[in-house]
């Protein structure tokens, strides 16, 4: 065993020791390694007089360390909450997106409002994380500002809002969807797609239809699971012809929201995609079949 793993083999002594003193004394050793393995610890540990020198863990020269550091406050729950919101305004330097991470697993009315805020900041993985964290939170503060996210400039903090937007479940959300249909990123459009059925409008109906026609198979898709969920019988021409889609995981939603929906027109389409070169395609067809005759 050499000197380095003789000296992590003591951290994780100390952490089965419940040592929080020790493993403070740790977190200004002068190799980044035995840093990190006791910022780890003293997360497990969950001792609330680590908070404060985990805060100054923040400044750690090295990202990995500051990084594992919030992972370590994220654990510590809510005395942590006020070091982490410190951190998601970049006080301590490029942890923001942890932050946000950390502060959607404790959650609270408190970070709602710094979340939001930071749907705005300047780097994207932070609005990023942000969305997902509000997701967790849940908070009906976050609508209005996670519907001006669909527009920002990154794909990825759009899509995030999306889901976002999809978990809270906010009718008020809907038209902004809708319109979201048209973005230019085919993940993005996906997203708002499923989003648009989780939340359940029936106004989402014919636009739904529209985006079955997307030139991406993985939007038609989501555009067929989302009909099956709102359940509209409107969609039923449109996903029966979805069943002659040139992609196979387009086919098989479409052959599974028809079974959501039951209506007796499809039956003969369905019977006839029993055929269909494609094995989950065919299985799905069945599972429509049965859910169908039983109506």
């Amino acid at each position: 065993m050499d000197a380095l793993d003789s000296i992590k083999e003591k951290v994780r002594e100390m952490e089965a020791k419940r040592d929080v003193e020790g493993l403070i004394k740790m977190l200004k050793h002068e190799h980044r390694e035995v840093r990190k393995e006791a910022v780890s610890a003293l997360g497990r540990v969950k001792d609330t007089r680590a908070v404060q020198p985990l805060l100054q863990t923040l400044k750690d020269e090295n990202l990995d360390v500051k990084e594992t550091a919030v992972a370590a406050l994220r654990d510590m729950g809510e005395p942590a909450l006020n070091i982490l919101l410190q951190a998601l305004s970049g006080e301590y330097g490029n942890v923001g997106s942890k932050a946000a991470w950390a502060l959607g697993y404790i959650g609270g009315a408190q970070a709602v409002r710094p979340l939001v805020q930071a749907l705005k900041d300047k780097d994207s993985h932070v609005r990023q994380e942000a969305a997902r964290a509000l997701a967790k939170i849940g908070d009906a503060r976050a609508v209005e500002p996670l519907v001006e996210a669909l527009k920002d400039e990154h794909w990825y903090v759009r899509e995030e809002a999306a889901k976002t937007l999809a978990n809270m479940g906010d009718v008020w959300a809907v038209d902004a969807l809708i319109e979201a249909l048209r973005d230019r990123n085919s993940h993005v459009r996906q997203e708002v797609a499923i989003a648009l059925g989780r939340i359940g409008e029936k106004g989402a109906v014919e636009p739904l239809i529209q985006v079955l026609r997307d030139d991406d198979w993985s939007v038609r898709q989501g555009a067929a699971w989302a009909l099956g969920r709102l359940g509209d019988r409107r969609a039923v021409g449109p996903l029966i012809q979805a069943l002659k889609d040139k992609n196979n995981h387009v086919r098989q939603g479409a052959a599974m929201a028809l079974g959501i929906i039951g209506d007796a027109a499809s039956v003969e389409p369905l019977r006839e995609t029993l055929k269909d070169r494609d094995g989950d395609v065919q299985a799905a067809a069945q599972e429509a079949l049965a859910k169908t005759s039983k109506r």
